[in-house]
């Protein structure tokens, strides 16, 4: 595999009928999982879409989404370490 990732995805459409054929390997190998590449998830993006139609600011929607990052990061840290601990 030479250090490469082998997660791949490949779409053929045929020409004829219009089906959409997908091969894909969703194994990640050789990197970090980071936070750029993460998929957000559609529901997360209907909220936003929402509020940018609400004429809501991005950097207003960016700091809401971080203080809810927070407090879920918060509790977690603390559940792991009470596992810990214990």
């Amino acid at each position: 595999m030479g250090g490469q990732c082998t997660a791949h995805i490949k779409a053929i459409v045929c020409q004829h009928n219009g089906q959409v054929e997908v091969k894909y390997c969703s194994t990640h190998h050789n990197h970090e999982v980071k936070l750029t590449y993460l998929r957000i998830p559609s529901q997360i993006r209907v909220q936003i879409a929402s509020k940018l139609l609400q004429g809501i600011s991005m950097d207003r929607i960016m700091d809401d989404i971080r203080d809810t990052i927070s407090a879920k990061l918060i509790d977690s840290i603390s559940l792991v370490n009470k596992i810990y601990i214990t």
